[in-house]
């Protein structure tokens, strides 16, 4: 008797084996992180990055479900490339996880408060988003995530208006949602990007990366996301 196997399991073997090569599966724990559980309030979840930056080692943050977190001023600020870089939440200065579970951090500035973005990551440190919005953010670089010598890692994260413009007259915004230098990006499982601008004056002779700026060597993966109205002179750019 002939036995003929079923080509769907082939063809579900491969798909597996291509998410595996190209880096596009879910990232898992080395070890057991320490847990914090920040309640639905701005505050709270300031605190909680807080103390993952204070404790050391790998720290995994649990938001609630569907929480709208709304960020009203600059918490801190980091001078960096002659730029004053705001963020309405703690620089990343360790090893931090987000799970959102659906949750939206959103940004509405206080009147005369500075615009400002979501986060910075800082030199050699990583920081992993799971099920979360980040909208509405706006700086000279990256409205929502800038990484210096970092690491990125998004999954099922939507990005949505958010917005990078120009600092001067030589300076133009560079990653609608994302500004990366010298480090490391993957998006990844239907994460989206939607109504993101880089610059406010597009000009046909710069990439600026509505979606993401990448630049000098760093790795840039978009795997299973999606982008629409994401205003630049393409979604992406990828540089060295």
């Amino acid at each position: 008797m002939q036995i003929v196997q079923k080509p769907y399991r082939w063809i579900v073997f491969l798909s597996l084996l291509i998410l595996v090569l190209t880096g596009c599966t879910q990232e898992s724990n080395t070890e057991d992180p320490d847990v914090y559980t920040p309640e639905c309030t701005a505050q709270e979840l300031i605190t909680a990055i807080n103390d993952a930056n204070a404790d050391g080692v790998p720290s995994e943050i649990r938001l609630p479900a569907n929480c709208v977190y709304t960020l009203t001023e600059v918490d801190n600020t980091v001078l960096w490339q002659g730029l004053s870089i705001h963020s309405g939440l703690p620089a990343i200065i360790s090893e931090i996880t987000i799970q959102g579970n659906n949750s939206v951090i959103e940004i509405l500035p206080d009147e005369g408060e500075a615009n400002f973005g979501h986060f910075f990551v800082d030199v050699e440190k990583k920081l992993k988003l799971y099920d979360l919005t980040l909208k509405d953010g706006a700086r000279y670089l990256g409205g929502a995530v800038v990484s210096n010598h970092g690491e990125l890692f998004a999954y099922n994260v939507k990005f949505l208006n958010n917005m990078a413009y120009p600092a001067g007259m030589d300076d133009v915004g560079k990653g609608g949602a994302i500004y990366s230098y010298f480090g490391t990006v993957r998006i990844i499982a239907n994460s989206l990007f939607q109504q993101n601008l880089a610059g406010q004056t597009l000009n046909a002779s710069y990439n600026l990366g509505g979606a993401i700026y990448t630049f000098n060597s760093s790795i840039c993966k978009c795997c299973c996301c999606e982008t629409y109205s994401t205003r630049s002179t393409l979604s992406y750019r990828c540089n060295g």
